[in-house]
């Protein structure tokens, strides 16, 4: 998600999203890792694209799960998996979506 929104900005983020309900049957399973918006900062003033959707993001990381759960986002549920503590540096949690 972070390099979607680095590179498209939120449109860019919200068409991902748009997609991936439009391509699932109902029932289906949309599995998604956000980075957590700290880790933007580190990689956008890769370039001037990304340095300019940076400081142009509204639709913020934390906030996906509400929103695709929203009716604009069309997920009717949501699980979440924990990692494991002992895995440094892979400390995300990951979003299950059912549609």
């Amino acid at each position: 998600t972070k390099w979607i929104q680095l590179n498209r900005g939120d449109e860019g983020i919200f068409s991902l999203f748009e997609k991936c309900r439009a391509l699932l049957n109902d029932g289906g399973l949309f599995i998604m890792e956000p980075q957590n918006w700290k880790s933007y900062k580190k990689n956008a003033r890769i370039c001037e694209t990304t340095k300019a959707h940076y400081q142009s993001i509204q639709f913020k990381p934390h906030e996906f799960k509400e929103w695709l759960l929203s009716e604009k986002g069309g997920f009717k549920s949501c699980h979440m998996l924990f990692p494991p503590r002992a895995t440094p540096g892979f400390s995300r949690t990951i979003f299950v979506f059912t549609k």
